[in-house]
């Protein structure tokens, strides 16, 4: 890594060729970092102040308000998107810039099953995308929006935070709408129901009434896809339904289980010498699924992934990266929701 300049722009604009750059770490008080590979190495001698900070955040074009943090934001540098999360800490300022992809990659690319495209020929439901923060949820929404866009005529409005890929549009209208930081996707979740969209897509279902509108949007007609910080296709229905009121739930597992039409469950794998790739879990929802969600009996679903046609449990994919020997079956417990099955 390029060392020893205390510009912060200059070390983006000097490493962001770099094969496998992944994130920059710059905070109040510290050495400048960057990750390549899922490896954190030193980028610069200097230590910064906050106003190298301050300095960063003007040349890359962003006016930001200080008394908002914390701040989450998009921004287009040198044709390269990236997604920045400024904070504080006790020291300053600390922003992260996470460099994204410059192409929307198609699913088998990312590896991810070309069935999951089954998923946007439906015109009304529910489609979530479900995993820990990294796992790559925006990129495998921005992939399957650029699907439809590329085949269908349809309305696609997007409710991000922040914007992180650009979809150019192609035979569909795509509005995509930046919500700010830590605000609710609620209210403009509403607001697109009323433009006569085709595809609403959430950025996060965070809170009860954004899970409610969308559920709604999904009954009305919508066909809705949403991200959780979930890591199963159990986890992401019981949270769904447990973000509302114990009177309620009866009601929004009825609802749910008429809406839901796939899960995705989605982790990012890291290999030896710094490759990754992606283990995931594929439900698509069938009567039997549907059933078990309406009874609240979702205990059950792991059973149903295993025999349902054409769900992917996520054993199953990591037993394939230990037969492949990009990981071994040790590491590969470490991701799994049943080690004892793997």
């Amino acid at each position: 890594m390029d060392a020893g300049n205390s510009d912060l722009l200059t070390i983006i604009d000097d490493n962001l060729g770099t094969e496998g750059l992944s994130d920059f770490y710059f905070a109040s008080e510290s050495l400048p970092f960057v990750r390549v590979r899922k490896e954190i190495l030193r980028a610069g001698e200097e230590v910064i102040s906050d106003e190298d900070i301050r300095t960063l955040l003007e040349g890359l074009g962003y006016a930001c308000d200080f008394g908002l943090l914390p701040l989450d934001f998009g921004i287009t540098y040198r044709k390269r998107r990236l997604r920045c999360n400024l904070d504080r800490r006790w020291q300053g300022l600390d922003l992260t810039i996470r460099l994204l992809p410059s192409e929307i990659r198609p699913l088998k690319e990312l590896g991810l099953p070309e069935s999951l495209h089954q998923s946007m020929e439906l015109r009304q439901g529910m489609i979530l995308i479900c995993g820990p923060t990294g796992s790559g949820k925006s990129t495998t929404l921005a992939s399957l929006i650029d699907y439809v866009n590329g085949r269908h005529s349809r309305k696609v409005i997007m409710v991000e935070d922040p914007i992180e890929y650009i979809i150019r549009e192609k035979r569909s209208i795509v509005s995509q709408r930046e919500i700010r930081s830590g605000e609710s996707f609620h209210p403009h979740l509403r607001a697109a129901m009323r433009q006569h969209p085709d595809v609403i897509v959430v950025g996060e279902i965070r809170d009860k009434e954004t899970a409610s509108t969308a559920l709604q949007a999904a009954e009305t007609g919508h066909l809705v896809l949403a991200t959780m910080h979930t890591d199963s296709t159990q986890q992401t229905v019981t949270r769904f339904i447990d973000m509302h009121t114990d009177d309620g739930k009866s009601n929004i597992r009825s609802s749910l289980s008429s809406v839901l039409r796939t899960v995705v469950v989605q982790r990012i794998i890291k290999g030896a010498g710094g490759a990754v790739r992606l283990a995931y879990e594929l439900c698509f929802v069938n009567k039997a699924i549907s059933n078990l969600i309406r009874t609240d009996k979702i205990h059950m679903i792991p059973n149903q992934l295993l025999s349902g046609e054409g769900c992917i449990p996520l054993n199953r994919t990591l037993d394939e990266l230990v037969r492949q020997r990009f990981i071994s079956l040790e590491e590969a417990k470490q991701y799994s929701n049943d080690k004892d099955a793997l």
